[in-house]
């Protein structure tokens, strides 16, 4: 060692010299108090809301450009994230966390359970948690994206469909996978009212009604593909996933969405009500003044919407030796038109629907076609 350097070992036992007046926490910044035991469900939830944080700040510096992590960059994200949460509040896709709604427990059919009010907000929550969380992407080996990042490009293309995995949302939010399947009309209706509220916020794209009037959740990627023919009664109102070869396809037509009706005898307004199906959604009164009947369709106040109709068939390679081969009738509709042609084979997931045909003498057929609905 030099003469003019400083041995650092010398006065090492002074830095551990006890001194009382300085060995002592500072009472301000000391935090000692007792906090009761938290449920494993709060736990759970506020485990939650650390990954959607840490996930926002991430996805704001990927989505901004922010690559360090200085204080003018936390003050933004922090600023980013109660904007979110304050849209989401505003928008009823939060539930109050003082009112814990317990999805597992169902006391009734679970289409009747997805009916409550309480029962539909801890779904959003909890779909708008699954579109916030970052998720291991398939195609991309070590990398992971939001479905948030899915919407930005489904709206730089101009689309309506925004693609969910069902794969991701099962390791994700198990219970809405369980769900989707069993009552899918109704989980996509959800959906479908989470999806829009996001991309119309303040922070993506609050002008995009202007282009598309709905926004569709489309699920992909199910596990479990059928055939045509081992299509039974079990599967119908389910989420069913069906290859074939497109055999013919229909133009364009109108079909209506939201049905109007006015009283014959008050003229009052009555609806809208959603129509699903052929059946058309009627009245069984009139609100205001009790009236049965008959009420009158207002075409200029219902609302329509196109769809197409396909007419698939198995696959030459999946029709057993001697057998015809089966065929389903698929309808699609918004951005799904006109996206399968005559001689494809293309894999479809949708709800297994039944319709009754009526001819034009009036009389019922026998049969109950099958449809699948997208």
């Amino acid at each position: 060692m030099q003469a003019d350097e400083e041995d650092l070992t010398e006065a090492l036992e002074s830095d551990y010299v006890s001194i009382p007046e300085l060995d002592r926490y500072d009472a301000l910044q000391l935090d000692d108090r007792e906090f009761p035991k938290i449920s494993h469900s709060a736990r759970l939830r506020a485990e939650s809301d650390i990954r959607f944080r840490q996930s926002k700040r991430e996805e704001s510096n990927r989505l901004y450009g922010a690559p360090t992590r200085s204080t003018g960059n936390l003050l933004l994200d922090c600023s980013r994230q109660q904007s979110f949460h304050e849209r989401s509040v505003a928008s009823g896709l939060t539930t109050d966390q003082n009112h814990e709604v317990n999805l597992e427990a169902v006391p009734c059919p679970l289409r009747e359970w997805l009916a409550l009010e309480t029962t539909r907000r801890e779904v959003k929550r909890r779909f708008l948690e699954f579109l916030e969380v970052k998720k291991p992407d398939l195609h991309l080996l070590n990398e992971s994206m939001t479905d948030v990042s899915s919407i930005a490009a489904m709206c730089a293309a101009n689309l309506a469909s925004l693609e969910i995995s069902f794969r991701k949302l099962s390791a994700t939010a198990p219970i809405l996978a369980v769900w989707l399947v069993d009552a899918p009309r109704e989980l996509l209706e959800i959906f479908d009212e989470v999806a829009s509220t996001l991309v119309l916020s303040e922070g993506l794209f609050p002008a995009y009604l202007n282009i598309q009037e709905n926004i569709h959740v489309r699920i992909v990627d199910l596990p479990i593909v059928d055939n045509l023919r081992n299509l039974r009664h079990k599967q119908l109102n389910r989420l069913v996933c069906v290859r074939g070869v497109v055999t013919k396809r229909t133009g364009v037509l109108p079909q209506l969405n939201l049905v109007q009706f006015s009283c014959t005898h008050c003229q009052s307004a009555i609806g809208p009500f959603k129509q699903h199906g052929k059946t058309l959604s009627e009245p069984g009164a009139c609100p205001r003044c009790q009236g049965t009947g008959p009420f009158r369709l207002d075409f200029d106040k219902s609302i329509f919407q196109n769809y197409q109709r396909l007419t698939i068939q198995e696959a030459t390679r999946a029709t057993p030796p001697g057998r015809i081969p089966r065929h389903k009738d698929v309808v699609v509709q918004s951005d799904l038109i006109d996206k399968a042609r005559p001689g494809e084979e293309i894999e479809i997931v949708g709800i297994l629907t039944y319709a009754l045909e009526t001819p034009l003498a009036g009389v019922l057929k026998h049969d109950f076609p099958n449809n699948l609905l997208l």
